[in-house]
């Protein structure tokens, strides 16, 4: 039980370092474009139409396992993140909350 333990510790001390170091609008068009290249490739787009062309693979892979409408409610929570300093929530609770669903989408299953 140690590996999901020390996953989501990784998780959380991502988000803090992101929040405190003042990364978060560089790690929102980071997962903007990743989520996009996902989805695109999960509805069978042009491989030409991604922005990152060199994870092609690990977009393919990501795809096997994750449905369209789940890529889709990761968007959401993606734009809600994006408001979050508009509305003066707590970036590090916000992030936390986004990589933690991330990471529950798009890990594989070990079941």
């Amino acid at each position: 039980t140690d590996a999901p333990d020390s996953t989501i510790t990784d998780l959380l001390m991502t988000a803090e370092s992101l929040s405190k170091e003042g990364l978060f609008p560089e790690s929102l068009t980071w997962f903007s474009s990743t989520l996009r290249d996902v989805l695109l490739a999960r509805v069978g787009c042009d491989p030409s139409h991604l922005l990152n062309q060199d994870h092609l693979s690990t977009f393919q892979e990501l795809t096997q396992s994750t449905s369209t409408a789940k890529l889709f409610d990761l968007i959401e929570e993606l734009q809600s993140l994006e408001r979050a300093p508009k509305r003066n929530l707590n970036l590090q609770l916000n992030l936390e909350s986004f990589l933690l669903k991330l990471q529950e989408t798009l890990a594989p299953s070990s079941a």
